[in-house]
């Protein structure tokens, strides 16, 4: 339950965390889980149980439109929660959401199932997709290791300090911070159990996107001004300057007409 609430601190109010127990046995029946998905209007679930068979037990899935996509569980081999880290550690202090992911592990690329299961850490614990970043404002790192079949969730604050040059040589050093990085908890080793993939079919779905508007289709040689204005231009064959009517010969063409 502890473990619950630590991700329920990373999450911040875009979690809901529930304490009461009940006999929910998601691997077997899904139903309860996906009720009260639905009903608190839910993607993401994280699931906690013990028991003789399978001690201090999670389960973490999401769901597609209602339906139970997929999902994964996993035993808790060792913990360390928020607040001992903090207490271990007096520069370590609690952060939202983190602003860095870090996947560490050959497996994460070439095993299906850890594919998979790095694709669901990555919607469960982001915020929002950033494609631009300054370094400075990294304040919060989740790192993610995958070794002999144990995967590591380590957290960390990140500090930064301005480095110190001795002249023009060392003047890039001066500009790049010195990185720091605090353990602020939780501190959890999982190892995988059993797990639930998606259906072939309910996959496809879930990752279809919809068509982008990019609104009508661009005419070639067409321009729009600032007043939106439309501009075009027009690309014509040679023209043959000899048959051209000037002036001169348009005078003589007419004294002819006037005479006959």
């Amino acid at each position: 339950l502890q473990f619950l609430r630590d991700v329920k601190k990373l999450k911040g109010e875009s979690a809901k965390l529930f304490t009461r127990k009940n006999e929910i046995r998601p691997m077997e029946d899904e139903t309860k889980l996906e009720f009260l998905c639905q009903k608190n209007d839910a993607g993401l679930l994280l699931f906690a149980s013990h028991n003789k068979k399978r001690p201090h037990n999670i389960i973490m899935g999401r769901l597609y439109n209602g339906q139970l996509l997929d999902m994964f569980e996993m035993g808790i081999k060792s913990y360390k929660s928020i607040e001992n880290c903090v207490k271990e550690n007096k520069a370590a202090k609690t952060a939202d959401s983190p602003s860095f992911i870090l996947f560490q592990g050959d497996s994460f690329e070439k095993d299906l199932k850890m594919q998979t299961l790095k694709n669901l850490f990555l919607d469960f614990f982001k915020a929002r997709l950033i494609e631009e970043i300054d370094i400075p404002t990294i304040d919060h790192v989740l790192v993610i290791s995958a070794i002999d079949g144990v995967i590591y969730i380590r957290s960390y604050v990140v500090g930064f300090k301005m480095k110190r040059g001795n002249g023009k040589s060392d003047a890039f050093a001066s500009r790049a911070p010195k990185c720091s990085l605090i353990e602020m908890g939780p501190a959890v080793d999982l190892t995988l159990r059993r797990d639930r993939l998606a259906a072939p079919q309910l996959a496809k779905l879930a990752l279809r996107q919809p068509k982008q508007n990019k609104g009508a289709k661009k005419l070639k040689n067409v321009t729009r001004d600032v007043l939106h204005g439309k501009t075009g231009r027009i690309h014509m064959q040679k023209q043959d300057m000899s048959k051209l009517v000037t002036r001169s010969r348009f005078s003589k063409s007419l004294k002819r007409s006037t005479k006959q």
